[in-house]
């Protein structure tokens, strides 16, 4: 009896991944289809961004891609999405595991903030990215 009822949760789960997974697929292919029909290079530039919000189901080199069109197209004069495109390179550099260089961005993106920008969604991005770091190198202090 508990070996059906440990078969059947398992199934339930696998179908559910099978569900979550298609569905991250679906969206990623939605957000690559409207960026291949945009009309314009601030359309491309946000439906890029989109994508690189992805980033945890890409794998590090077509990340990386997404984020270089996405700083070519904001030709570094895009100030406003300027920390948001950092946070996604220190997050590259975190799935490489090249943790000093993620750290070194993160931390220079995070005192555009001291400096009168309004902390927004990004502060907290970079702030959870921060965060992992320690995590992840046994620095983070309790």
């Amino acid at each position: 009896m508990e070996s059906k009822l440990a078969r059947n949760v398992l199934l339930v789960i696998f179908l559910l991944a099978c569900l979550f997974t298609q569905a991250q697929t679906n969206k990623i292919e939605g957000l690559r289809d409207q960026l291949r029909k945009a009309p314009d290079n601030a359309t491309r530039l946000e439906r890029l961004l989109d994508l690189c919000e992805e980033w945890e189901s890409y794998s590090p080199d077509t990340f990386y891609r997404y984020i270089n069109l996405a700083r070519e197209i904001s030709g570094y004069q895009n100030k406003a999405k300027e920390p948001l495109i950092n946070y996604y390179f220190a997050a590259y550099y975190f799935q490489k595991n090249k943790l000093d260089t993620c750290r070194q961005i993160v931390d220079s993106t995070l005192k555009l903030f001291q400096n009168g920008k309004i902390y927004d969604d990004t502060y907290v991005k970079l702030s959870g990215l921060r965060r992992n770091i320690f995590l992840r190198t046994d620095e983070f202090e309790e």
